[in-house]
């Protein structure tokens, strides 16, 4: 796995993520930069052949080691997606194995604290046809709309309003940073247009 620095792609952790060939490989990164990989072993000789796993990097190391036990699906799988719920501070997962599956892994367990509690604010109308208010008594530094795959939306952000009139429908998160450098997460519904 590679990141960009601005300049050129760096390699991030060791080179290989897992220990043999893999497929249907699909990246989240959380708020706090930490990265999570989902991916199917791709070797018919290893009896794990097509059963996920998720990794993630071991920052003091620079390893990457399997998360939430020895694999996430029960048998062959595929189209496989993830992401990172701050709010929930749950690593989500979903592939297809005879349906769709959809699974979610606590983060609390590895330490990981992606939201702040104290810096919190309100947000409304939850949901919302396409404005969302912003109501804080410290001034906000600025604030982005992320959809719960990772990708900040392109949105209108004036004053204390927040306009996410033109993305899809769907669950979105909020991320204020505020004057003071904390950062604090809300979750936002987007609603159908009338």
């Amino acid at each position: 796995m590679k990141k960009f620095d601005g300049t050129s792609w760096v390699q991030v952790g060791n080179a290989n993520f897992s220990d043999t060939v893999v497929n249907n490989t699909a990246i989240a990164v959380s708020p706090n930069g930490t990265p999570y990989v989902m991916a199917a072993i791709w070797d018919s000789s290893s009896s794990n052949h097509g059963r996920n796993f998720v990794y993630t990097l071991n920052a003091s190391t620079q390893n990457w080691e399997k998360l939430g036990g020895d694999f996430i699906s029960s048998a062959i799988c595929a189209f496989n997606d993830i992401a990172v719920d701050p709010v929930n501070n749950y690593l989500v997962v979903a592939y297809s194995q005879d349906g769709t599956i959809v699974k979610r892994v606590s983060l609390n367990a590895l330490a990981v604290n992606d939201v702040k509690k104290d810096d919190s604010f309100m947000v409304y109308p939850n949901p919302t046809k396409g404005i969302i208010i912003i109501k804080n008594n410290k001034k906000i530094k600025s604030a982005e709309v992320i959809s719960v795959s990772g990708q900040i939306m392109n949105t209108k952000i004036t004053d204390q309003k927040v306009d996410i009139s033109d993305v899809p429908k769907g669950v979105y998160f909020l991320r204020a940073t505020f004057d003071n450098g904390k950062t604090s997460v809300k979750k936002d519904y987007k609603t159908v247009r009338n």
